[in-house]
């Protein structure tokens, strides 16, 4: 059970407590709190920064139906929409000592509704970049028949590379046919989400929404970041047409923004750009030139340690037209670039793992991909598209080459064929090699029919991989055996239930003169 600290009525966690659901969560810090949850900064044992979302317990029974619809609801979602490269990656959502737990990719940087505040104005070409990219984030959860229902700046986060990353779905609805596993809530949930000055007119009369509804919301946001300040919720209400008319006052007016803006806000829906695809194809007529990657990460699987896989994805441009000029780099040994440089539209962009260079078996592990490119410029050398940089989270399993014991004494077949003094006791001496990647702890046994009792000293020991160890076997049972007899066994060495050497020794009886001549020409050859 976690230990806790009490924080405006509520029983928050400590830092360094730790949580655990399929991964373990420890945590660094409250990083933010609202209305039903507490969000931590935590890290897991890949080493990843995670937003650890804690959902606060009811304080009545009766309250559970409403924090379960809220827990299933962002579960659902976030679990859809996680694999778009504008949308923080969902790790998992749990329960664990009674409390539901949210876990996601930590996204740093700030909201844009902080960066509006501070700033009043942005570059023009920030704000088509981030348009453009609300525009490819809404298309894919569109296409997943999910509305985002409450887009908005504060929704909204801006990372340290002018990345945008669209968050919180807490107020998503599905529009698609009803599904087993969609929650009931998503489809019969009549209550009326969004925030002011980003809400269509016709969900404030109907209780209803669609995907116009947040192609409304981004045409508003879109407008705040022209003029400072979001529509006036009461106006768009009323359908005034005084909404739009402060953007055409400005002395520094924009007019296709303006047009965006007017097209995407307008009160007839249908009016409104047709779809979030339709409305970047429109903001790709007047905005820069801006690098876009296919995917955020990607897994090459289990892969056995001496093995080299490949995978791959797409880099484009998905504003304006230009040329991209950049490199594709690896930031860890075992992944490499197969064509490091580009310059170019759009390009695949193949990476190979080489399993042997990965310093940790048996595990996952995390390595990164970095793209970056150049300044695009215009005419007159005016830089039109800054630099850009993504990094893509590259993981793999490398599976370590089990303990395999093996006798240094074999002969070609395998085999170890020893002479034996007619008339005394067997004594074989062996040397032992582990070329697995795996240390051992080995139970030794003898097989075979014609084996005496044979000992094997030691009869149990523990082999790092790489590591030698002797071994003796003696048996006081082939006194009897006549020279030119011959006898056969086999010497098994077992790991976790598993046989990991079968050797078969092949033992001759000779009589005194010729045991010791063999002896010596054995001891000869082998220096």
């Amino acid at each position: 059970m976690a230990r806790r600290r009490r924080i405006d009525d509520h029983m928050l966690l400590a830092p360094g407590e730790v949580i655990r659901g399929s991964h373990t969560y420890k945590v660094e810090r409250i990083a933010g709190s609202g209305a039903y949850a507490c969000v931590y900064l935590a890290t897991d044992e890949l080493g990843r920064r995670v937003a650890l979302k804690e959902y606060y317990p009811p304080s009545h029974p009766r309250e559970l139906p409403v924090l379960n619809n809220l827990f299933e609801r962002e579960r659902f979602v976030l679990a859809r929409v996680s694999p778009h490269v504008l949308i923080p990656t969902f790790y998992e959502g749990f329960v664990a000592d009674g409390q539901y737990y949210i876990a996601q990719e930590f996204i740093q940087g700030r909201s844009l509704d902080d960066l509006i505040r501070v700033n009043k104005k942005f570059d023009r070409e920030w704000m088509l970049k981030w348009a453009i990219s609300l525009c490819e984030a809404l298309s894919f959860i569109h296409n997943l028949k999910i509305v985002h229902h409450d887009l908005k700046p504060a929704n909204i986060r801006i990372t340290p590379e002018n990345h945008l990353r669209l968050l919180d779905f807490g107020a998503a609805i599905y529009i698609g046919d009803a599904e087993d596993d969609v929650p009931i809530s998503m489809i019969n949930d009549n209550e009326l989400f969004g925030t002011e000055g980003y809400l269509p007119p016709e969900v404030e009369e109907t209780f209803t929404a669609d995907t116009r509804t947040d192609i409304f919301a981004l045409g508003c946001v879109l407008y705040e970041m022209v003029m400072g300040e979001a529509p006036a919720q009461q106006r768009i209400n009323e359908r005034h047409s005084y909404v739009t008319a402060p953007l055409m006052q400005r002395k520094d007016i924009d007019l296709p923004i303006v047009n965006l803006i007017t097209t995407a806000i307008s009160y007839n829906t249908d009016y409104r750009f047709a779809s979030a695809g339709k409305f970047a194809e429109e903001l790709r007529k007047t905005a820069p030139p801006m690098l876009f990657v296919s995917q955020k990460s990607v897994d090459f699987g289990s892969v056995n340690s001496n093995q080299e896989v490949s995978s791959k994805f797409k880099i484009f441009n998905a504003g304006g037209d230009g040329q991209l000029v950049g490199q594709v780099r690896s930031l860890v040994p075992w992944i490499t670039v197969q064509v490091p440089n580009f310059k170019t539209q759009k390009r695949d962009v193949i990476i190979i793992a080489d399993a042997s260079k990965a310093s940790v078996k048996n595990e996952q592990i995390r390595g990164q991909i970095e793209v970056v490119t150049q300044n695009v410029k215009g005419e007159n050398n005016q830089i039109i598209s800054r630099s850009d940089r993504w990094v893509i989270d590259c993981y793999i399993k490398v599976i370590a080459k089990p303990a395999k014991l093996v006798a240094m004494e074999a002969e070609e077949s395998g085999s170890v064929v020893e002479p034996v003094q007619a008339g005394h006791a067997a004594v074989v001496s062996l040397t032992l090699k582990n070329i697995g990647e795996c240390a051992a702890s080995v139970a030794f046994s003898i097989l075979g029919d014609s084996a005496p009792t044979t000992t094997v000293r030691p009869n149990q020991t523990e082999i790092a991989s790489g590591e030698s160890v002797q071994i003796t076997l003696e048996s006081q049972g082939f006194q009897s055996d006549a020279p030119g007899s011959k006898r056969i066994f086999t010497l098994i060495a077992e790991a976790d239930n598993h046989v990991i050497m079968s050797l078969p020794i092949h033992l001759e009886f000779e009589n005194a003169f010729s045991h010791i001549k063999t002896v010596a020409l054995r001891k000869f050859f082998k220096k």
